[in-house]
C-alpha cells in the first residue's frame, strides 16, 4: 500500500511540483489549498505525511500545524514547513508547533533535493533483521512491545526476569543485536544490574546496544542509565513509534558498526595471509618470530623451527605449467595446516618454501614431526604427479643467545645438505 502524502499548498505550480516530487518517491498525493480544506481532507483520510505552506489564504502553517497535530492520527507523522523565509524566529516557532523539517522554496532544485532526502531517510522500507532479547514482567505492555518489534522485522527472545536474560545472552549459540529492558523485574536483579553484567563481558557481547524502559521522567536519573552504560532510553508509557524509531536506530548502528569489523578483519587477514595456500605469509612471519623467541627464552622452553622446499618445483613450472604449480603449492601447505597443532605457526615463506615455528617442541619432536610432514607430502601425488620435499630443523638450546634470524638460518642451511642428499 502506498504511503499518502497531504499538500496543503495556495500556489498551483508549488503544488504541481510537490505532486511530481512525492509520486516519484512512490507516495499517493492529496491538495488542500487552505487550511480548512487541510482539516476537511484529514477528517476522511489517515496520512503518512504532509507538507505545509508558512503561508495559507486562511491560516498560517504554523498555527495549522498545531491544530493537526492535536488529531491522534496526526501526532507522530512527519510535517515538513516551506517557506522562503529565513527569520529565525519564525523558524523556531514552526519547530515548536511541531513541524519536523523546514525546508526552502526559494531554489526548487534543492527543494527537490530536500524532500526526497527527507522522505527516503523517514520512509525508508527496508525491513531490519535481527534479534531483540526483550526483558519486561508487566503483562500490559509484553503483548504491545513484543507486537512493535515483530513489526520492525525483528526477532525477539522475551524473559520475565534479568537472570533469565543473562543466561540467555551467554548462550552461545544466540546472538543478539539488542537488548531492551526494564528496571524493574521478576527475580533479585534490576535492569541495572543486567546492564552492568553485560558490560563486564569478556567477549564483543558487552558492546551489544542496551535500552532502558523507564517511568521515571527525572532527567538526572536518565544520565545516570547513559553512564552506566545503558545506550538509550524509552520512558513509559510506551509509544510504539517512538519505540520502533530508537530500536532502528540502535539495530542499526550497531550493524554497521558490526560490517566495519568485519571488513576491518578481512582486510587484516588478507595483509597477513598468503592467499594462495591460506597460510600466514613472509610480512606475518617477521612480526611473528621474534615474539615465539622471546617468550620461549623468558619462560625457558623449547622451541623449534622447520623449513620445507618443495624438490624441482621449476620442473613442475616448466613441465606441467604454473596452474599445476599453484596446485602443488595448495596441497603441500593444506597437509602442513592439517597437522598444525594450535599453538603452531605455519608461514609461506617465499616460491616453494615453507617455515614452521613449534613452541614446545624440542629437537627430537621436531624431527619426528618433519619426517611424519615429509612422508604425507610423498604421498599427496596431486593430479597424479610425484611430489616430494625437503627439510631442514632447527632448535632453540636451553641459554642459547640467538635470535630468529641465526635459528631460521641454520634449518635454511639444513635444508640444501638434505637436497645434496
Amino acid at each position: 500500500m502506498k504511503a499518502k502524502a497531504l499538500v496543503i499548498e495556495p500556489s498551483k505550480l508549488y503544488g504541481q511540483l510537490l505532486t511530481e516530487i512525492l509520486t516519484k518517491l512512490g507516495m499517493q498525493v492529496y491538495i488542500a489549498a487552505d487550511g480548512k480544506a487541510a482539516l476537511s481532507l484529514i477528517t476522511q483520510q489517515n496520512f503518512d505525511f504532509a507538507c505545509i505552506s508558512l503561508y495559507l489564504p486562511d491560516d498560517s502553517g504554523i498555527n495549522l500545524c498545531e491544530k493537526i497535530r492535536q488529531i491522534s492520527s496526526m501526532k507522530h507523522i512527519p510535517i515538513v514547513m516551506l517557506t522562503s523565509e529565513q527569520d529565525k524566529e519564525t523558524l523556531t516557532q514552526g519547530m515548536g508547533a511541531g513541524i519536523t523539517e523546514i525546508l526552502q522554496k526559494s531554489n526548487a532544485h534543492l527543494l527537490f533535493e530536500g524532500i526526497s532526502r527527507f522522505v527516503k531517510h523517514i520512509f525508508n522500507q527496508e525491513t531490519l533483521t535481527g534479534h531483540v532479547l526483550y526483558i519486561d514482567d508487566s503483562e500490559s505492555d509484553i503483548t504491545l512491545i513484543k507486537d512493535s518489534l515483530t513489526e520492525l522485522g525483528l526477532d525477539v527472545t522475551h524473559q520475565r526476569s534479568a537472570e533469565d536474560a543473562f543466561l540467555t545472552l551467554k548462550d552461545n549459540s544466540l546472538r543478539f543485536d539488542l537488548v531492551l529492558t526494564d528496571l524493574v523485574l521478576q527475580g533479585c536483579m534490576t535492569g541495572i544490574a543486567l546492564l552492568s553484567q553485560i558490560r563486564e563481558m569478556q567477549d564483543e557481547r558487552k558492546r551489544i546496544p542496551i535500552l532502558i524502559m523507564t517511568d521515571n521522567q527525572d532527567p538526572a536519573r536518565k544520565i545516570e542509565l547513559l553512564k552506566l552504560g545503558a545506550n538509550d532510553y524509552v520512558s513509559k508509557p510506551i509509544t510504539p513509534e517512538e519505540l520502533r524509531a530508537r530500536v532502528k536506530t540502535l539495530i542499526t548502528n550497531k550493524q554497521l558498526f558490526d560490517q566495519v569489523k568485519e571488513q576491518e578483519q578481512a582486510l587484516r587477514t588478507m595483509a597477513e595471509t598468503d592467499q594462495l595456500t591460506q597460510l600466514f605469509n613472509r610480512h606475518r612471519l617477521a612480526e611473528m618470530a621474534p615474539i615465539f623467541m622471546s617468550q620461549a627464552k623468558r619462560q625457558n622452553y623449547s622451541l623449534s623451527t622447520v623449513v620445507i622446499d618443495i624438490d624441482f618445483f621449476k620442473a613442475i613450472n616448466d613441465n606441467h605449467g604454473h596452474s599445476m604449480g599453484d596446485l602443488v603449492l595448495a596441497d603441500v601447505a593444506k597437509v602442513i595446516k592439517d597437522n598444525c597443532r594450535d599453538e603452531d605457526f605455519a608461514a609461506r615463506f617465499g616460491g616453494e618454501e615453507f617455515v614452521l615455528i613449534l613452541p614446545y617442541c624440542d629437537q627430537a619432536s621436531a624431527i619426528t614431526k618433519a619426517e611424519a610432514l615429509r612422508h604425507k607430502i610423498e604421498q599427496l601425488e596431486p593430479e597424479g604427479l610425484k611430489v616430494t620435499a625437503s627439510f631442514g630443523v632447527s632448535s632453540l638450546q636451553e641459554g642459547a643467545d640467538i635470535n630468529f634470524d641465526q635459528l631460521f638460518s641454520v634449518a635454511d642451511k639444513a635444508v640444501y645438505v638434505s637436497k645434496e642428499n
